[in-house]
């Protein structure tokens, strides 16, 4: 049994079981009905076509993966950042397609993506500045130099001694 997906662009994506069952998010689409009777899954506009189609792809290579277990309490889930090599490969995008593959994997709740996609962020803000992450996120300072001084300040028993 297949499933088809429509993106905003009119693009259909036919999609086999097992990869559509990565996909839990899909339950939760609109549902349209084409006049020769297929049943489609309508993507929101904010989905790009490739990145759905970067989502079909990992889908495919993990479609025989043992299920993940979502129920691991924090002490116990991996702490490491390692990833298979194809993944690695897969992952290895611009910042931007990287936080659109995340927001896409949450979205559409395909799990082992997001995890790829976390694993990938987390290794890329590692030992960064928030200054560092701020320009390599392109993220705008909110605060002005005075209440930036007043955080230091308040926080200055932070800063690690020489023990580090």
């Amino acid at each position: 049994m297949s499933l088809v997906v429509r993106t905003s662009t009119g693009t259909d994506y036919t999609l086999d079981e097992k990869v559509a069952a990565q996909m839990g998010g899909l339950k939760e689409l609109i549902t349209e009905t084409t006049e020769d009777g297929k049943v489609v899954k309508v993507l929101d506009e904010k989905v790009k076509d490739t990145s759905f189609k970067n989502a079909i792809e990992f889908c495919k290579r993990h479609q025989d993966d043992p299920p993940s277990i979502d129920h691991l309490r924090a002490e116990d889930s991996p702490k490491t950042l390692d990833m298979t090599p194809w993944d690695e490969k897969f992952i290895s995008m611009d910042t931007l397609q990287l936080l659109d593959m995340a927001n896409l994997a949450d979205w559409l709740k395909v799990e082992k993506l997001m995890d790829v996609a976390c694993k990938k962020i987390a290794g890329m803000v590692r030992n960064k500045s928030a200054e560092d992450i701020r320009k390599m996120f392109n993220i705008v300072e909110d605060f002005d130099e005075k209440e930036l001084e007043q955080i230091r300040k308040e926080n200055e028993w932070l800063k690690c001694n020489s023990s580090c």
